[in-house]
């Protein structure tokens, strides 16, 4: 039987029934050498050779079962074009995995705690191994040293306050290790700063206590007292001495043996299902931007992505301006972010490709990553959960790098991202390093432990690529948990002209020694507008700016924060800040706080704002404990001169409902009212 290439759009594919000799043009097989394929790659070989006699019509690659066992990363290239990859049952989702599922349990038990068992041959002969565990939909937990909480060391190899001066090992206080075993065979995490590192450890000392680590610490650990932001808070994981608690795992490579404690009584050894991933990424999507050559219009939509690996990757270089990766020591930890952390989708040279109402779940590292070369990808109404890292990280060559591998043009809308860094905790909800021109829009970020989005990537004041960002209608909340510093619920830095940041709803940011911020400017952030966002509940400041210039910030509400409501960290004789037509509210903290040096009234130009404490006589500024009301701080500072102290009439700021009263006194100022009921998600 013959066929007109020419008249076929859709191939189908079935691991449990297709077969790769099939023309894949029907979803049975007629007998005459026709019915699905049987793996996804050898459909896209099959559509490159179509495209290179002259097929071009737009292609649907229908998914016929309802689940997809992927051992390698799909790689679609520049021949390969205008495809939609989608289940044939668009009712339903097709479930891609790059896992195996491990069968097999029994009742046993392991140091004396009952659990379940799987013996898994792969493992026992070296073939296989991995760090990362799904059970019934979950992450796994590893047996942990301490179980809750973390240790300090006695003593560190560098004592230095520099801050990239790390070290390569620590001495543990008496003590804190006895109970291990084999700590060589353990994982080192520890927190500090604004990261997570990670490392195994190279070798242990039971007389002296020092702790070498394969990796040096990318940031120094050295520190003057327990509370000191620098203070390395660590724990050890993959400890078997430990394996007691519900939901954890333990697998004996020696002997090639699983070991898993159920959550509780309804999951049994006939009924648990369980997943090992054996690849961190499930599709490449790259082409070759250099020769002008990109994938261009793939398309994903209604597919399940899941359970992939998390293996650590933290002997990447600490080198967050280049990237540069030659003569550099590998560290314990990205410079920021998790950046280096690689996504389960990664499209590169990649133009005008989408991936739609997709679910992202139990991945190891970031979920998608648009890179160098790309344009105009759309990312659209996804659910991101359970993520290793971050949600969406976006990135291209810098000022100084190829045109050819800019990054632009990109849409992040109506996504969820939730629950994300369980293991990389620094990791970012939407991560926007190099790149301009993309908006970032009504999603749904919450439940992480860093910035919910970061936009720049250049320290100070450097040339940059990144300008011209829209990130508008988000609502981002329940961030940090206490575990990271020196974070915001939207983060930004650099020169940035053109970048705005409006109508964004951000609360409940708590940092663990410093810096749970709402909206947070950070070193060189300059020429970008901040305006109709509603921000508060801050364990720091809703809004700070470390240093920059001429950033607008107009027509937003700020609301209680702990350590003042506006701080400017680095004053500079010029104007950073044009503050405008704000709501400023507080329950006992000062309006304004500052740092490093007194140019506050060079730094900051500000009027018609209206400030109210619902706690006391309204405090403008603490500085140093000096204490300034509204009428000492206007005269002294000559500054918001034509602002006032007034009750804004809000209908219930303790829960968050900052809707205006009509007889607001703020309309007065000029500000104009915010609407922030469909931030978030569009229903």
């Amino acid at each position: 039987m013959m066929y007109n290439f020419s008249n076929m759009s859709t191939i189908y594919v079935s691991p449990s029934k297709g077969n790769d000799i099939h023309m894949g043009f029907l979803p049975e097989d007629d007998g005459y050498g026709n019915g699905p394929m049987k793996t996804i790659s050898y459909a896209l070989y099959q559509i490159s050779n179509m495209r290179r006699v002259g097929a071009m019509q737009p292609i649907t690659l229908k998914l016929l079962d309802d689940e997809i066992f992927l051992d390698k990363t799909i790689v679609i290239n520049e021949e390969v074009c205008d495809v939609t990859i989608e289940p044939n049952d668009m009712a339903k989702r097709t479930m891609i995995t790059g896992s195996r599922r491990i069968t097999g349990f029994y009742e046993s038990e392991y140091n004396g705690v009952k659990c379940f068992a799987a013996d898994i041959p792969e493992v026992k002969s070296g073939e296989w191994s991995f760090a990362d565990l799904y059970v019934d939909g979950e992450r796994v937990n590893l047996p942990r040293y301490p179980e809750t909480g973390h240790m300090v060391p006695k003593d560190v190899e560098v004592k230095t306050r520099i801050l990239h001066d790390g070290s390569k090992w620590f001495i543990a206080n008496d003590g804190d290790l006895d109970e291990i075993k084999n700590v060589e065979d353990c994982y080192i995490s520890f927190t500090h700063f604004w990261v997570d590192e990670h490392t195994p450890v190279e070798s242990f000392d039971r007389e002296t206590n020092k702790v070498v680590m394969k990796y040096r610490s990318g940031y120094h650990i050295y520190s003057l007292s327990p509370e000191d932001s620098s203070t390395m808070e660590y724990y050890l994981e993959n400890v078997p001495e430990k394996f007691s608690k519900p939901n954890t795992w333990y697998l004996d490579k020696k002997a090639g043996t699983l070991y898993y404690i159920p959550k509780d009584d309804s999951q049994t050894v006939d009924n648990i299902v369980v997943y090992a991933p054996v690849i961190s990424m499930l599709f490449d999507v790259s082409g070759d931007a250099k020769n002008g050559k990109k994938v261009n219009g793939i398309r994903f939509r209604n597919i399940d992505f899941r359970y992939t690996s998390g293996d650590y990757y933290s002997d990447q270089v600490l080198d967050t301006a280049t990237m540069h990766t030659e003569n550099v020591e590998p560290k314990a930890t990205d410079g920021q972010s998790a950046n280096c952390a690689p996504g389960t989708i990664r499209f590169r040279g990649a133009h005008a490709c989408f991936m739609e109402n997709c679910t992202l779940k139990n991945f190891g590292h970031y979920g998608i990553s648009i890179e160098h070369g790309s344009d105009n990808i759309h990312i659209l109404g996804n659910v991101l959960y359970d993520g290793g890292a971050g949600g969406i990280k976006i990135n291209g060559s810098d000022a100084a790098g190829e045109l050819y591998d800019r990054t632009w043009g990109n849409v992040i809308a109506d996504n969820e991202i939730s629950f994300c860094g369980r293991k990389y905790f620094a990791g970012c909800g939407v991560l926007l390093m190099h790149s301009y021109e993309n908006t970032v829009a009504h999603n749904d970020i919450h439940d992480l432990f860093y910035s919910g989005i970061s936009v720049g990537w250049v320290w100070g004041y450097t040339p940059s690529v990144c300008r011209d960002n829209i990130i508008e209608k988000n609502h981002i909340y329940n961030l940090g948990g206490g575990l990271l510093s020196d974070m915001g619920g939207i983060y930004l830095l650099g020169l940035q002209p053109g970048t705005i940041v409006r109508g964004n709803l951000i609360h409940d940011v708590i940092a663990r020694h410093y810096g749970g911020w709402g909206i947070y400017t950070d070193e060189g952030s300059s020429y970008i507008t901040v305006e109709d966002n509603i921000c508060y509940n801050f364990s720091s400041n809703g809004y700070h700016q470390h240093f920059g210039s001429m950033n607008t910030v107009r027509n937003n509400i700020f609301a209680f924060s702990t350590d003042g409501i506006l701080r400017v960290s680095r004053a500079e004789m010029h104007t950073s800040i044009l503050f405008e037509k704000n709501i400023v509210v507080s329950n006992g903290s000062p309006m304004y706080a500052m740092s490093y040096n007194g140019f506050f009234n060079q730094t900051i130009a500000s009027g018609r704002n209206l400030y109210f404490d619902y706690a006391r006589e309204t405090l403008m500024l603490d500085q140093e404990g000096i204490q300034n009301d509204f009428e000492t701080f206007t005269k002294r500072e000559n500054m918001d001169l034509d602002s006032i102290v007034s009750d804004p009439l809000f209908k219930d700021p303790k829960n968050g409902d900052f809707t205006l009263d009509p007889n607001s006194p703020a309309f007065s100022l000029g500000f104009v009212p915010i609407d922030l009921s469909d931030a978030g998600v569009r229903k």
